[in-house]
């Protein structure tokens, strides 16, 4: 988690503090048609779905080094490229290992998350949209005393938000970041499609030849 990072503790941090990271690589990742597969669900098995999801996006997150900031809805908001200290990393890796992050969620689904609902006799049918952007961001803890979260606030955030809402089993990257892309330490990641949205905001699909699967299966179970 980002409090897991002392300059941003819920200690060091005081309600309307804020610390201003200069770089750092933003990635969403949201179920798609959620609200519609709650509604044919109903709670208890959309509670397992979450329960077997979630944690697997969260793993992988951890697993590239990055940092939740929180739960969003039916997916999660991570941040890549700060070092232990708050400090940024060196951007083109950043965004290469958070695009790399996107592709295992992407095939984790499919490969891992699918086949545990499947086995609980719930439609296997998730998919997820994930964007990736970066740029300046404020990390700030908001809220009352006694209820409270620590975020993150920018330019980039808005747009991988944005960006995760356009795909589907798709990792999106922004054209600005993805000049930055470089490649992961696991392989290769390859930009396959420009894609021009209807509201000024330029995005790129990332594939990659790296596979989270199976070396990785045992730890998504």
């Amino acid at each position: 988690m980002i409090t897991d990072i002392s300059a941003f503790s819920s200690s060091k941090l005081e309600i309307g503090s804020a610390v201003k990271v200069p770089s750092a690589t933003v990635l969403f990742v949201d179920m798609r048609s959620s609200t519609r597969r709650a509604y044919e669900l109903g709670a208890a098995k959309t509670y397992i779905t979450m329960h077997s999801l979630l944690p697997a996006l969260a793993h992988i997150v951890a697993e590239q080094n990055g940092y939740i900031v929180g739960f969003r809805g039916d997916g999660l908001f991570a941040v890549f490229g700060i070092d232990s200290n708050g400090n940024p990393s060196i951007g083109a890796k950043a965004v290469g290992t958070a695009c790399q992050a996107g592709c295992y969620m992407v095939e984790a689904v499919e490969a891992a998350v699918n086949p545990i609902l499947e086995a609980f006799d719930i439609p296997g049918d998730v998919a997820v949209g994930v964007g990736v952007d970066a740029g300046e961001i404020v990390i700030t803890k908001i809220g009352l005393q006694g209820m409270w979260e620590i975020t993150a606030y920018g330019d980039a955030v808005n747009r991988a938000a944005k960006l995760c809402s356009k795909g589907s089993g798709q990792v999106i990257v922004s054209t600005e970041a993805q000049t930055n892309i470089g490649t992961s330490k696991n392989g290769k990641l390859k930009i396959s499609k420009y894609i021009p949205f209807d509201d000024n905001l330029f995005g790129q699909v990332v594939t990659s030849d790296a596979s989270l699967l199976p070396a990785k299966m045992s730890l998504l179970g």
